[in-house]
Protein backbone atom coordinates (compact mmCIF):
# COMPACT_ATOMS: atom_id res chain seq x y z
CA UNK A 1 0.00 0.00 0.00
CA UNK A 2 1.40 3.40 -0.94
CA UNK A 3 1.00 6.02 1.75
CA UNK A 4 -0.03 9.43 0.54
CA UNK A 5 0.03 12.75 2.30
CA UNK A 6 -1.43 16.02 1.12
CA UNK A 7 -1.92 19.25 2.99
CA UNK A 8 -5.60 19.58 3.79
CA UNK A 9 -7.23 22.95 3.29
CA UNK A 10 -10.11 23.82 5.60
CA UNK A 11 -12.65 26.63 5.48
CA UNK A 12 -13.01 28.44 8.83
CA UNK A 13 -16.77 28.69 8.27
CA UNK A 14 -17.08 24.94 8.66
CA UNK A 15 -16.11 24.59 12.33
CA UNK A 16 -18.72 25.40 14.97
CA UNK A 17 -20.87 27.48 12.57
CA UNK A 18 -24.16 29.02 13.53
CA UNK A 19 -27.22 27.46 11.93
CA UNK A 20 -27.62 30.58 9.80
CA UNK A 21 -24.03 30.43 8.54
CA UNK A 22 -23.89 26.68 8.01
CA UNK A 23 -23.63 25.72 4.35
CA UNK A 24 -25.45 22.91 2.61
CA UNK A 25 -24.08 19.40 3.19
CA UNK A 26 -21.18 18.43 0.97
CA UNK A 27 -19.65 15.24 -0.29
CA UNK A 28 -16.38 13.61 0.70
CA UNK A 29 -14.47 11.73 -2.00
CA UNK A 30 -12.51 8.75 -0.65
CA UNK A 31 -10.05 6.91 -2.88
CA UNK A 32 -9.91 3.14 -2.38
CA UNK A 33 -6.56 1.85 -3.65
CA UNK A 34 -7.50 -1.80 -3.20
CA UNK A 35 -10.81 -1.71 -5.07
CA UNK A 36 -9.98 0.86 -7.79
CA UNK A 37 -12.86 3.07 -6.79
CA UNK A 38 -13.95 6.28 -5.10
CA UNK A 39 -16.56 6.24 -2.35
CA UNK A 40 -18.74 9.35 -2.15
CA UNK A 41 -19.83 10.16 1.41
CA UNK A 42 -22.70 12.56 2.01
CA UNK A 43 -21.84 14.57 5.14
CA UNK A 44 -25.50 15.13 6.04
CA UNK A 45 -26.24 11.43 6.39
CA UNK A 46 -22.67 10.14 6.90
CA UNK A 47 -23.36 7.40 4.38
CA UNK A 48 -21.93 6.37 1.02
CA UNK A 49 -24.21 7.65 -1.73
CA UNK A 50 -22.11 6.63 -4.75
CA UNK A 51 -19.20 4.40 -5.67
CA UNK A 52 -17.27 5.43 -8.78
CA UNK A 53 -14.97 3.12 -10.72
CA UNK A 54 -11.66 4.80 -11.57
CA UNK A 55 -8.19 3.62 -12.66
CA UNK A 56 -5.80 1.20 -11.01
CA UNK A 57 -4.57 1.90 -7.47
CA UNK A 58 -6.14 5.35 -6.99
CA UNK A 59 -4.30 7.43 -4.42
CA UNK A 60 -4.37 11.16 -3.91
CA UNK A 61 -7.44 13.25 -4.71
CA UNK A 62 -8.04 17.00 -4.98
CA UNK A 63 -11.33 18.83 -5.46
CA UNK A 64 -11.43 22.10 -7.39
CA UNK A 65 -12.25 25.24 -5.38
CA UNK A 66 -15.64 25.45 -7.09
CA UNK A 67 -16.40 21.90 -6.00
CA UNK A 68 -17.34 20.94 -9.55
CA UNK A 69 -14.59 18.37 -10.19
CA UNK A 70 -12.44 15.90 -8.28
CA UNK A 71 -9.05 14.88 -9.68
CA UNK A 72 -8.03 11.34 -8.73
CA UNK A 73 -4.49 10.06 -9.27
CA UNK A 74 -4.34 6.46 -10.49
CA UNK A 75 -0.89 5.24 -9.53
CA UNK A 76 -1.28 1.85 -11.19
CA UNK A 77 -2.56 3.04 -14.56
CA UNK A 78 -0.54 6.26 -15.01
CA UNK A 79 -3.63 8.40 -15.34
CA UNK A 80 -5.91 10.90 -13.63
CA UNK A 81 -9.66 10.35 -13.43
CA UNK A 82 -11.67 13.58 -13.48
CA UNK A 83 -14.95 13.16 -11.62
CA UNK A 84 -17.93 15.40 -12.29
CA UNK A 85 -19.20 15.95 -8.75
CA UNK A 86 -22.71 16.82 -9.89
CA UNK A 87 -23.27 13.49 -11.61
CA UNK A 88 -20.57 11.54 -9.71
CA UNK A 89 -19.30 10.05 -12.96
CA UNK A 90 -15.88 10.09 -14.61
CA UNK A 91 -15.93 12.97 -17.10
CA UNK A 92 -12.40 12.44 -18.42
CA UNK A 93 -9.35 10.23 -18.03
CA UNK A 94 -6.03 12.01 -18.60
CA UNK A 95 -2.79 10.14 -19.27
CA UNK A 96 0.11 11.43 -17.18
CA UNK A 97 3.62 10.22 -16.29
CA UNK A 98 4.82 7.01 -14.69
CA UNK A 99 3.64 6.14 -11.18
CA UNK A 100 1.74 9.35 -10.42
CA UNK A 101 1.35 9.95 -6.70
CA UNK A 102 0.05 13.37 -5.68
CA UNK A 103 -2.14 16.15 -7.05
CA UNK A 104 -2.71 19.81 -6.22
CA UNK A 105 -5.13 22.30 -7.81
CA UNK A 106 -4.45 26.02 -8.04
CA UNK A 107 -6.62 28.38 -6.00
CA UNK A 108 -8.33 29.72 -9.12
CA UNK A 109 -9.10 26.16 -10.19
CA UNK A 110 -7.61 26.53 -13.67
CA UNK A 111 -4.74 24.05 -13.37
CA UNK A 112 -3.99 20.72 -11.70
CA UNK A 113 -0.44 19.54 -11.06
CA UNK A 114 0.48 15.86 -10.65
CA UNK A 115 3.81 14.44 -9.47
CA UNK A 116 5.06 11.41 -11.41
CA UNK A 117 7.40 9.48 -9.13
CA UNK A 118 8.50 7.03 -11.80
CA UNK A 119 9.33 9.56 -14.51
CA UNK A 120 10.74 12.35 -12.32
CA UNK A 121 8.30 14.90 -13.67
CA UNK A 122 5.21 16.98 -12.95
CA UNK A 123 2.22 16.99 -15.30
CA UNK A 124 0.24 20.23 -15.62
CA UNK A 125 -3.41 19.85 -16.65
CA UNK A 126 -5.73 22.58 -17.94
CA UNK A 127 -8.91 21.94 -15.93
CA UNK A 128 -11.16 23.58 -18.52
CA UNK A 129 -10.17 21.15 -21.27
CA UNK A 130 -8.74 18.36 -19.08
CA UNK A 131 -5.72 18.21 -21.36
CA UNK A 132 -2.01 18.14 -20.55
CA UNK A 133 -0.41 21.54 -21.13
CA UNK A 134 3.08 20.79 -19.82
CA UNK A 135 5.34 18.02 -18.56
CA UNK A 136 7.96 19.53 -16.27
CA UNK A 137 11.20 17.71 -15.37
CA UNK A 138 12.00 17.87 -11.64
CA UNK A 139 14.16 15.89 -9.21
CA UNK A 140 14.27 12.20 -8.39
CA UNK A 141 11.03 10.58 -7.19
CA UNK A 142 8.82 13.66 -6.73
CA UNK A 143 6.15 13.17 -4.08
CA UNK A 144 4.07 15.67 -2.14
CA UNK A 145 3.40 19.11 -3.59
CA UNK A 146 1.44 22.24 -2.77
CA UNK A 147 0.53 25.59 -4.32
CA UNK A 148 1.19 28.99 -2.78
CA UNK A 149 -1.91 30.93 -1.66
CA UNK A 150 -1.50 33.43 -4.49
CA UNK A 151 -1.28 30.59 -7.01
CA UNK A 152 2.05 31.72 -8.47
CA UNK A 153 4.25 28.79 -7.46
CA UNK A 154 4.04 25.03 -7.01
CA UNK A 155 6.51 23.48 -4.56
CA UNK A 156 7.41 19.85 -5.29
CA UNK A 157 9.31 17.56 -2.91
CA UNK A 158 11.95 15.43 -4.65
CA UNK A 159 12.30 12.62 -2.14
CA UNK A 160 15.45 10.92 -3.41
CA UNK A 161 17.21 14.14 -4.42
CA UNK A 162 16.76 15.95 -1.10
CA UNK A 163 15.52 19.02 -2.93
CA UNK A 164 12.40 21.09 -3.56
CA UNK A 165 11.51 22.24 -7.08
CA UNK A 166 9.74 25.60 -7.32
CA UNK A 167 7.56 25.72 -10.46
CA UNK A 168 6.12 28.94 -11.87
CA UNK A 169 2.47 28.40 -12.75
CA UNK A 170 2.63 31.12 -15.41
CA UNK A 171 5.46 29.50 -17.38
CA UNK A 172 5.14 25.90 -16.10
CA UNK A 173 8.90 25.75 -15.65
CA UNK A 174 11.23 25.25 -12.69
CA UNK A 175 12.43 28.61 -11.39
CA UNK A 176 14.47 27.31 -8.43
CA UNK A 177 15.76 24.07 -6.93
CA UNK A 178 16.20 24.31 -3.17
CA UNK A 179 18.40 21.81 -1.26
CA UNK A 180 16.72 20.63 1.95
CA UNK A 181 17.16 17.59 4.22
CA UNK A 182 17.13 13.85 3.58
CA UNK A 183 13.92 12.45 2.09
CA UNK A 184 11.59 15.49 2.10
CA UNK A 185 8.17 13.99 2.74
CA UNK A 186 5.52 16.62 3.48
CA UNK A 187 5.07 20.36 3.03
CA UNK A 188 2.82 23.19 4.21
CA UNK A 189 2.87 26.91 3.44
CA UNK A 190 1.93 29.71 5.82
CA UNK A 191 -1.35 31.48 5.03
CA UNK A 192 0.47 34.62 3.90
CA UNK A 193 2.63 32.54 1.56
CA UNK A 194 5.91 33.77 3.04
CA UNK A 195 7.27 30.48 4.36
CA UNK A 196 7.18 26.85 3.25
CA UNK A 197 7.76 24.20 5.92
CA UNK A 198 9.34 21.03 4.52
CA UNK A 199 9.43 17.90 6.70
CA UNK A 200 12.57 15.81 6.13
CA UNK A 201 11.78 12.20 7.06
CA UNK A 202 15.37 10.97 6.78
CA UNK A 203 17.09 13.70 8.76
CA UNK A 204 14.50 14.35 11.48
CA UNK A 205 14.26 18.02 10.63
CA UNK A 206 12.16 20.78 9.11
CA UNK A 207 13.56 23.09 6.45
CA UNK A 208 11.90 26.52 6.39
CA UNK A 209 12.00 28.02 2.89
CA UNK A 210 11.69 31.77 2.30
CA UNK A 211 9.39 31.77 -0.72
CA UNK A 212 10.55 35.22 -1.83
CA UNK A 213 14.15 34.10 -2.28
CA UNK A 214 13.60 30.33 -2.55
CA UNK A 215 16.34 29.69 -0.03
CA UNK A 216 16.30 27.87 3.32
CA UNK A 217 15.95 30.49 6.05
CA UNK A 218 16.24 28.03 8.92
CA UNK A 219 16.43 24.35 9.77
CA UNK A 220 14.84 22.97 12.96
CA UNK A 221 15.45 19.57 14.53
CA UNK A 222 12.27 17.72 15.47
CA UNK A 223 11.43 14.16 16.56
CA UNK A 224 12.14 10.82 14.94
CA UNK A 225 10.74 10.07 11.47
CA UNK A 226 8.70 13.25 10.90
CA UNK A 227 6.01 12.57 8.29
CA UNK A 228 3.49 15.40 8.21
CA UNK A 229 3.08 19.10 8.95
CA UNK A 230 0.15 21.51 9.29
CA UNK A 231 0.13 25.22 10.06
CA UNK A 232 -2.41 27.06 12.20
CA UNK A 233 -4.76 29.46 10.39
CA UNK A 234 -3.08 32.49 11.96
CA UNK A 235 0.32 31.19 10.85
CA UNK A 236 1.78 31.33 14.37
CA UNK A 237 2.63 27.64 14.73
CA UNK A 238 3.52 24.57 12.66
CA UNK A 239 2.59 21.10 13.96
CA UNK A 240 5.00 18.35 12.88
CA UNK A 241 4.06 14.68 13.34
CA UNK A 242 6.93 12.39 14.40
CA UNK A 243 6.04 8.77 13.62
CA UNK A 244 9.23 7.41 15.15
CA UNK A 245 8.99 9.15 18.52
CA UNK A 246 5.20 9.15 19.06
CA UNK A 247 5.12 12.90 19.37
CA UNK A 248 4.20 16.18 17.73
CA UNK A 249 6.74 18.98 17.54
CA UNK A 250 5.11 22.41 17.72
CA UNK A 251 7.20 25.06 16.04
CA UNK A 252 6.49 28.71 16.71
CA UNK A 253 6.71 30.66 13.47
CA UNK A 254 7.25 34.23 12.42
CA UNK A 255 6.11 35.98 9.31
CA UNK A 256 9.16 38.23 9.23
CA UNK A 257 12.06 36.27 7.78
CA UNK A 258 14.44 36.72 10.68
CA UNK A 259 16.41 33.68 11.82
CA UNK A 260 16.37 32.25 14.36
CA UNK A 261 12.64 32.56 14.91
CA UNK A 262 11.67 29.00 15.79
CA UNK A 263 10.91 27.58 19.19
CA UNK A 264 10.12 23.86 19.44
CA UNK A 265 7.77 22.20 21.97
CA UNK A 266 7.14 18.45 22.03
CA UNK A 267 3.73 16.91 22.75
CA UNK A 268 3.36 13.16 23.35
CA UNK A 269 0.56 11.47 21.38
CA UNK A 270 -0.39 7.90 20.40
CA UNK A 271 1.62 5.20 18.67
CA UNK A 272 3.03 5.93 15.21
CA UNK A 273 1.26 9.22 14.53
CA UNK A 274 0.98 9.83 10.82
CA UNK A 275 -1.23 12.79 9.96
CA UNK A 276 -2.33 16.09 11.52
CA UNK A 277 -5.23 18.44 10.80
CA UNK A 278 -5.72 21.83 12.46
CA UNK A 279 -9.27 22.99 13.19
CA UNK A 280 -10.16 26.05 11.09
CA UNK A 281 -10.49 28.21 14.21
CA UNK A 282 -7.02 27.07 15.29
CA UNK A 283 -8.00 25.83 18.75
CA UNK A 284 -7.38 22.12 18.21
CA UNK A 285 -4.95 19.87 16.36
CA UNK A 286 -6.15 16.37 15.44
CA UNK A 287 -3.43 13.73 15.14
CA UNK A 288 -4.15 10.35 13.54
CA UNK A 289 -2.17 7.63 15.34
CA UNK A 290 -1.68 4.76 12.88
CA UNK A 291 -0.25 2.35 15.44
CA UNK A 292 -2.85 2.79 18.14
CA UNK A 293 -5.97 3.29 16.03
CA UNK A 294 -6.81 6.59 17.64
CA UNK A 295 -6.88 10.36 17.23
CA UNK A 296 -5.16 12.61 19.77
CA UNK A 297 -6.84 15.99 20.20
CA UNK A 298 -4.29 18.66 21.13
CA UNK A 299 -5.41 21.91 22.76
CA UNK A 300 -3.34 24.49 20.89
CA UNK A 301 -3.49 26.97 23.79
CA UNK A 302 -2.07 24.60 26.40
CA UNK A 303 -0.15 22.30 24.02
CA UNK A 304 -1.56 19.26 25.78
CA UNK A 305 -3.74 16.33 24.70
CA UNK A 306 -7.28 17.04 25.85
CA UNK A 307 -8.80 13.79 24.65
CA UNK A 308 -8.01 10.61 22.74
CA UNK A 309 -10.65 9.19 20.40
CA UNK A 310 -10.61 5.52 19.35
CA UNK A 311 -11.18 5.01 15.62
CA UNK A 312 -10.51 2.12 13.21
CA UNK A 313 -7.41 0.19 12.19
CA UNK A 314 -4.46 2.12 10.78
CA UNK A 315 -5.84 5.67 10.52
CA UNK A 316 -3.62 7.43 7.98
CA UNK A 317 -5.42 10.48 6.68
CA UNK A 318 -8.16 12.91 7.71
CA UNK A 319 -9.97 16.08 6.75
CA UNK A 320 -12.55 18.41 8.25
CA UNK A 321 -15.98 19.09 6.75
CA UNK A 322 -18.72 21.03 8.51
CA UNK A 323 -18.79 19.86 12.15
CA UNK A 324 -16.95 16.57 11.71
CA UNK A 325 -13.45 15.25 11.28
CA UNK A 326 -13.38 12.37 8.77
CA UNK A 327 -10.62 9.83 9.45
CA UNK A 328 -9.56 7.15 6.95
CA UNK A 329 -8.93 3.75 8.51
CA UNK A 330 -6.80 1.97 5.91
CA UNK A 331 -6.96 -1.54 7.36
CA UNK A 332 -10.52 -1.28 8.57
CA UNK A 333 -11.84 -0.08 5.19
CA UNK A 334 -13.90 2.51 7.02
CA UNK A 335 -14.12 6.22 7.67
CA UNK A 336 -14.71 7.43 11.22
CA UNK A 337 -16.69 10.66 11.58
CA UNK A 338 -15.70 12.53 14.75
CA UNK A 339 -17.89 15.38 15.97
CA UNK A 340 -15.67 18.38 16.71
CA UNK A 341 -17.85 19.63 19.57
CA UNK A 342 -17.96 16.38 21.53
CA UNK A 343 -14.75 14.77 20.21
CA UNK A 344 -16.64 11.50 19.86
CA UNK A 345 -17.25 9.16 16.93
CA UNK A 346 -20.75 9.76 15.54
CA UNK A 347 -20.51 7.39 12.56
CA UNK A 348 -18.37 4.60 11.18
CA UNK A 349 -18.80 4.46 7.41
CA UNK A 350 -17.81 1.39 5.36
CA UNK A 351 -15.97 2.29 2.15
CA UNK A 352 -13.87 0.36 -0.37
CA UNK A 353 -10.68 -1.58 0.12
CA UNK A 354 -7.59 0.25 1.35
CA UNK A 355 -8.83 3.85 1.57
CA UNK A 356 -5.85 6.23 1.35
CA UNK A 357 -6.95 9.77 0.57
CA UNK A 358 -9.95 12.06 0.94
CA UNK A 359 -11.12 15.27 -0.72
CA UNK A 360 -13.90 17.65 0.30
CA UNK A 361 -16.34 19.03 -2.26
Amino acid sequence: MEILLRPVAADPRYLFPSSAARRAPVNEYVTNAGSNSVSVINTATNSVVDTIAVGSAPGDVAVTPSGASAYVVNGGSNSVSVINTITNTVAATVAVGTTPAHVAVTRDGTKAYITNGGSNSVTAINTSTNSVIATIPVGHNPGALTVTPNGSTVYVLNQFSGTVSAISTSTNSVIATVPVGVWPFSIAITPNGALAYVVNLGSGSVSVINTSTNTVAETAKVGGLPVDVAITPNGNAAYVVNAGSNSVSVLSTCYAIVAPCLGVTSVSVGSQPFHVVISPNGTQAYVANAGSGSVSVINTATLSVGSTVAVGLLPLNATISDENLYVLNALGNTVSAINLLSNSVVATIPVGSDPVSIGVQ
